[in-house]
């Protein structure tokens, strides 16, 4: 059985994944050309 983190734990680190995915997809859109990737995104 799988231990669960408390859930101020759990949150923080889904937090910072997400956080590391948007940083990622803004340089993936920086480097083939897309100007302002908040823009391209919507």
């Amino acid at each position: 059985m799988i231990k669960r983190l408390p859930y101020h734990e759990g949150a923080d680190h889904l937090i910072d994944t997400v956080n590391d995915a948007i940083e990622a997809f803004d340089h993936f859109l920086e480097k083939y050309g897309a100007k302002d990737a908040r823009v391209a995104s919507t």
